[in-house]
């Protein structure tokens, strides 16, 4: 069966807060309008964030198909900026919800970034035997975007931020060397898979202009984990210049480089 979110029968607003804010309605699991908002100003804090969002939602073209079933469900895609994560190293007796959940608020406690209080914390397994990423988001901000979209007469049914939907994303075992770039307005990001787990995940926050910010999370890469000798099964971006990878393309050689859309969801398995 498929999630709520992404049931075809019902209509679905997919909403990307990141880069240029944009937007698309997809019913039967096909494509019936997408637009943009004029909002050029990268979401860092909450009342960006909400604002953004009443734009976005308020530059939603008229439907060509009157008879579209309704309300519709957004599912909205945040920036890395505005997120909590973690990478919780595989544990085999944390097999319930709950205890993975307790585990992961646990390990925020101890890199001083504490989700217990005013925090939704999110996490899963992916994989037997490898690592998984969990993430935090702050209620108020959960809370707010969902007012918006009630607002707009809308249902907010899943948000969910950058590296969580790219980590997450990754359907299915991967024995693979996997490298996922990604700017996403007020941050840049980086997931990196080595034999198909997941072993390191790094945040640089934009200080002057994305292409610093993405120069400075390559030199974290290549001081840890990437190191020359590691070759690339594929390199996957979203939002950042080929250009600025290329000391990664010369040094790791993916043999698959791939531009990714935050609004097709199946470009992300």
């Amino acid at each position: 069966m498929l999630p709520s979110w992404l049931n075809p029968v019902r209509p679905v607003i997919h909403a990307a807060l990141i880069g240029q804010h944009c937007a698309e309605q997809r019913w039967m699991a096909r494509p019936t309008t997408s637009w943009t908002s004029d909002q050029t100003v990268p979401s860092t804090d909450q009342n960006t964030l909400v604002t953004s969002l009443d734009r976005l939602l308020s530059a939603r073209p008229t439907p060509s198909k009157k008879w579209l079933p309704s309300p519709c469900h957004v599912s909205l895609i945040l920036p890395d900026s505005v997120a909590r994560y973690e990478v919780l190293p595989w544990t085999t007796s944390l097999m319930l919800a709950d205890e993975l959940r307790q585990f992961a608020i646990e390990r925020f406690d101890m890199i001083n970034q504490p989700v217990r209080e005013g925090w939704s914390v999110q996490a899963d397994w992916k994989n037997n035997q490898a690592n998984t990423l969990a993430y935090a988001l702050p209620h108020a901000l959960l809370d707010a975007l969902q007012n918006v979209v009630q607002q707009h007469g809308f249902i907010l049914n899943r948000v969910i931020p950058l590296s969580a939907l790219a980590h997450y994303g990754r359907l299915g075992l991967m024995r693979r060397n996997e490298l996922r770039i990604m700017h996403s307005g007020s941050s840049t990001s980086a997931l990196l898979y080595l034999n198909g787990k997941l072993v390191s995940h790094l945040v640089e926050i934009v200080r002057g202009n994305a292409s610093d910010s993405t120069r400075r999370l390559i030199s974290r890469l290549q001081m840890s984990e990437l190191t020359p000798d590691i070759k690339l099964d594929k390199l996957a971006m979203l939002g950042v210049n080929p250009i600025n990878l290329q000391e990664i393309i010369d040094a790791n050689a993916p043999s698959h480089i791939r531009l990714l859309n935050p609004l097709r969801w199946r470009e992300w398995q």
